[in-house]
């Protein structure tokens, strides 16, 4: 490129420079955005669990969350919270800010994780504890807990 005389240059590679530091603060700021969506979703959830713990609703819901196959599980785990986030960044015409746009995906996309990753419960028909302390000295013996 041929700039004149004091001309474009130093605006230019100003302009370029302040874009990158730009770009690489909206990048810092959605991963906050989302790390702080995931942690708070999961803590809700985790407190969700501990209060719906026992009720019958909670017992069914976890249930069904078991009949669902460990591969479409985990594939709902890596899908949906990038495709809410990709389709919440797209944006609608009213909101053009890019910032808004990559945060609220960030935090879309950080609670459908959170909140995917979080499982009710533990229902167990029955557990099998065995203490090790005690089964060394000859005395270990099998509890059944829950």
């Amino acid at each position: 490129f041929w700039f004149p005389a004091g001309e474009g240059c130093v605006m230019g590679c100003a302009g370029r420079c302040v874009g990158a530091f730009c770009i690489v603060l909206r990048i810092v700021a959605t991963i906050v955005v989302a790390a702080a969506a995931t942690v708070g979703s999961c803590f809700l959830a985790a407190v969700a669990n501990e209060h719906f713990y026992g009720r019958v609703e909670h017992q069914v819901f976890s249930q069904l969350l078991e009949l669902v196959p460990e591969p479409l599980a985990f594939l709902a785990l890596l899908v949906i919270p990038a495709a809410g986030a990709a389709l919440t960044a797209r944006g609608h015409q009213k909101c053009r800010s890019r910032w808004v746009r990559s945060l609220l995906g960030a935090l879309v996309g950080g609670l459908a994780l959170g909140i995917l990753a979080a499982r009710p419960g533990p229902y167990h028909s029955g557990l099998n504890d065995q203490d090790i302390g005690r089964k060394r000295n000859g005395t270990g013996k099998n509890h059944t807990e829950l």
